[in-house]
């Protein structure tokens, strides 16, 4: 069976956490808008830090995180987005 994993870096350095958190809606609204990227992959840690990966067509990808709180914020972002896993109920 595969699995998706996220090794998340969730310690980032206050400055960088500041400049790549704010609402949600308004992070999804520019991802949607200025980089043409769709929620792809979406995921709750036990903790309920809610996790989503959102794409474009040309490959970009950004990896979005909310936490209980409402806040949110971008923890990765590049290119050369692409699904390898199975879907899901396929063992192999």
């Amino acid at each position: 069976m595969k699995y998706l994993v996220f090794p998340l870096a969730l310690m980032a350095s206050q400055a960088t956490a500041q400049e790549f958190c704010a609402d949600r809606q308004s992070l999804v609204n520019d991802l949607t808008t200025k980089y043409h990227e769709s929620q792809q992959i979406v995921a709750m840690t036990p903790e309920g830090l809610f996790i989503e990966i959102f794409s474009s067509a040309a490959g970009a990808w950004t990896l979005l995180a909310t936490r209980p709180d409402g806040v949110s914020c971008v923890f990765a972002y590049g290119q050369s987005f692409e699904i390898t896993a199975e879907p899901l109920g396929q063992d192999g």
